[in-house]
């Protein structure tokens, strides 16, 4: 009976180690499935975050294009209004053979820009008086407190506008 222990016990050695070995090849290949697997899975999310960076980054250039497209347009727009104020400005300056109409044409200009002048300097004058007589005593701080508070940036763009058509303006009209 020992000898069917043995043949017994042999074919169960065989069986065992069949069966774990399957065992084991079945749970590599499970393991190895479940790498795969995940790989994939970092692989899709890897590409998922590159499709998405160049959207963004075909988004981002297609609004650079339309930001340069505006600036263009703004630009071109700008030179067509400055050629319609050229345009004005020798529009007035046209002679029409009627002498009242001539003489009161070449008048204007100069007879606002004065009467402006006038009252706007006195409008700044009469401010810089009130602040310097306002004070307690007349001290040159006084003064220079006076000359800031009533020269602005307000002021100095409407000095530079006036410059700018009387200087400038007639610039464009002697180069054209």
């Amino acid at each position: 009976m020992d000898g069917v222990f043995d043949v017994l016990g042999g074919l169960i050695s065989v069986v065992s180690n069949v069966a774990s070995g399957g065992l084991i090849g079945i749970a590599s290949r499970f393991i190895t499935e479940i790498l795969k697997g995940r790989q994939a899975k970092r692989d899709a999310d890897h590409e998922y975050r590159m499709r998405e960076l160049d959207w963004k980054m075909a988004q981002s250039q297609g609004e650079q294009k339309i930001r340069e497209l505006d600036r263009a347009a703004e630009g071109a727009l700008d030179i067509k209004r400055l050629d319609a104020l050229i345009e004005a400005t020798r529009a007035t300056a046209r002679r029409t053979g009627i002498k009242f109409v001539d003489g009161w044409n070449a008048v204007m200009r100069p007879a606002i820009t004065s009467a402006f002048i006038l009252m706007y300097g006195s409008a700044k004058i009469a401010l810089f008086y009130v602040i310097v007589v306002s004070g307690d005593d007349f001290k040159a701080v006084n003064l220079a407190q006076a000359v800031l508070t009533v020269w602005t940036a307000e002021d100095q763009a409407i000095f530079g506008a006036i410059l700018g058509f009387w200087f400038i303006g007639r610039d464009f009209n002697s180069k054209k």
